[in-house]
């Protein structure tokens, strides 16, 4: 199946976009600013995988995994203030 990079994928909604990508066998990058979030969220779950990733470092995340697809479950920058 394809790889997917989740941004925010622990948070309430993306956290269910990404049990639901990876009970449909797609390997799901998990990435937020938390480690421990990211870290706590995907143990025990097969093809859940944390890592950290920021907002503005979207680019060189997509360069360096070289996901299938991209989806951001994150907040928009203004409603973060």
């Amino acid at each position: 199946m394809s790889l997917i990079l989740l941004l925010g994928g622990y948070g309430g909604f993306g956290g269910r976009i990404a049990h639901r990508l990876a009970a449909a066998g797609h390997e799901v990058l998990v990435a937020g600013r938390s480690p421990d979030r990211a870290q706590a969220f995907c143990a025990g779950t097969p093809r859940l995988s944390p890592i950290v990733v920021d907002r503005a470092q979207t680019a060189e995340a997509l360069r360096v995994y070289r996901p299938d697809l991209l989806r951001f479950e994150i907040q928009p920058a203004d409603e973060c203030r």
